[in-house]
């Protein structure tokens, strides 16, 4: 029993080392700075560690009762929960090595010129059942389409009657007032930051954002490699 609970003190001060040793190198400058401290600095930039800061304070208390509350060499105190340990475990396998948004949302999006006729999009909003697509001139991004977006265009037309056949996307699109509701984000991205853009999502430019468009280094001008949607982001971390 006593090698079991020495374990569980041994496996957590572990994790902590590696954790502590990874925000030192990270946020402190290999300083060696107060742990307090690099969970201040690291939850400015690291939304992992901002995700989980509460949790993380609390394991920083646990570990200086374990470390400076003992009978003797052999006794703890403050013995940690097989739960808290694993928990703690996987943190700060989180922390250190995030899962990134390019192994669960590349994929092929289907995008459309503005000079292209609607017809093509009702059709993939009809058979496929899409609501958002990104639109390009060229090789520049425009704007995101949306289903609002086209009901918005429905209700300016006169009776509300639209030859959809003689209609462009760049028309429907101009009037559309979430077409600029997008963030880029590239491969690397990890999902906790990348929820974080969504709950940050409002600016003074849109009330919301829509959908994170990743490409290879985040930037618009690359090529589109996935989409999360403002309704998978409830799929995230």
């Amino acid at each position: 029993m006593k090698c079991t609970n020495m374990q569980r003190s041994e496996r957590f001060i572990e994790a902590y080392n590696r954790l502590y040793k990874y925000m030192d190198a990270n946020y402190g400058g290999m300083t060696h700075q107060p742990y307090t401290h690099l969970l201040r600095e690291g939850a400015k930039t690291n939304a992992v560690i901002k995700h989980y800061l509460s949790d993380l304070k609390a394991f920083g208390e646990l570990r200086n009762a374990i470390i400076h509350e003992k009978l003797n060499e052999e006794i703890i105190i403050a013995e940690p929960h097989e739960s808290v340990v694993k928990k703690f475990i996987h943190i700060e396998q989180v922390i250190s090595r995030p899962p990134v948004i390019g192994r669960r949302y590349q994929q092929e999006v289907l995008s459309f010129q503005l000079n292209d006729y609607m017809p093509y999009v009702l059709e993939a909003v009809r058979d496929k059942k899409y609501s958002q697509f990104p639109i390009y001139y060229q090789r520049m991004f425009a704007g995101l389409l949306t289903e609002s977006g086209i009901a918005q265009f429905t209700a300016s037309q006169p009776w509300e009657r639209v030859d959809w056949t003689e209609t462009t996307v760049e028309e429907v699109l101009k009037l559309d007032s979430e077409r600029y509701n997008v963030d880029f984000a590239s491969l690397e991205t990890d999902e906790y930051r990348a929820k974080d853009l969504f709950m940050k999502g409002k600016t003074k430019e849109r009330a919301s954002l829509s959908a994170l468009l990743i490409t290879e280094n985040g930037q618009e001008h690359e090529k589109l490699l996935g989409i999360i949607t403002a309704w998978e982001a409830v799929n995230l971390p």
